[in-house]
């Protein structure tokens, strides 16, 4: 029987983007909206976040490099949490997609939790490449005091909730598989797609690591949400994030 309860989608602000970053060779110089989120999901054996939203301290330095941001007070994953009755300490797990800067801003906020992260993921992100240094910033998880939980490959973690690998956008990503008693089964992709339209046309992202694997990962998602019939939930698609159920209402 599966151990989760609810779960909630949690707006944290929008950016604009060259749609060319989310379709790969696919409307490149047209300007796009999209959503920065997380999710958390209630089971019996905790809470648990799905991803660690954006650093509200660290935005200077991101409008300092270019980006275009729409992040108001209120988009606090810390204020959005407690909308829904959760506070910091409540948070007993991070799944943590990537690390990218986007996802991982506020692991330290969340001192009780373990952070569920691929081995590949934390390996590289630990070591990034210079190339990469536009996506991680080291300042937000390089840290003794943060409490990891490495992972190697598709993993179930506790009853309802599955890991599941998709590399390709970097070299460790994960999405998450979850059954829930009346929602049934629930994947949240991560960046391993975007948009809807990364996995109708088969079209991988415009960041990568390797193409090949982002393909793979791609039809990895695919073929599983329609071997289990699974909603696939994504992280930055803002027409779907307008039809979903927002708090204080959550899928159960």
């Amino acid at each position: 029987m599966s151990s989760v309860r609810c779960l909630f989608t949690i707006y944290c602000g929008c950016t604009t983007v060259d749609k060319g970053i989310l379709t790969y060779h696919v409307d490149v110089g047209k300007m796009f909206d999209i959503r920065f989120s997380t999710f958390l999901i209630k089971t019996d054996k905790g809470n648990i976040l799905f991803d660690s939203g954006i650093d509200h301290d660290d935005i200077p330095h991101m409008l300092s490099t270019g980006k275009k941001l729409d992040i108001k007070k209120e988009d606090h994953l810390v204020t959005r949490l407690k909308e829904v009755g959760v506070t910091p300490g409540d948070i007993d797990f991070i799944f943590q997609s990537h690390l990218h800067w986007d996802h991982s801003g506020l692991l330290k906020a969340f001192p009780n939790a373990k952070i569920i992260i691929q081995r590949e993921e934390y390996s590289y992100a630990m070591n990034s490449p210079y190339f990469a240094d536009v996506y991680y910033r080291h300042i937000y998880y390089d840290s003794p005091n943060l409490n990891w939980q490495i992972i190697d490959g598709d993993e179930n973690l506790m009853p309802g909730v599955t890991a599941i690998t998709t590399p390709g956008h970097t070299p460790g990503h994960q999405s998450l598989l979850l059954e829930l008693p009346k929602s049934g089964t629930i994947i949240l992709s991560g960046d391993c797609a975007h948009l809807s339209e990364n996995i109708e046309k088969g079209i991988i992202s415009g960041i990568f690591v390797d193409p090949i694997q982002a393909l793979h990962s791609l039809k990895k998602i695919k073929i599983l949400a329609q071997i289990t019939k699974a909603q696939i939930f994504l992280s930055h698609d803002i027409q779907q994030y307008k039809t979903m159920k927002k708090p204080p209402e959550s899928y159960t």
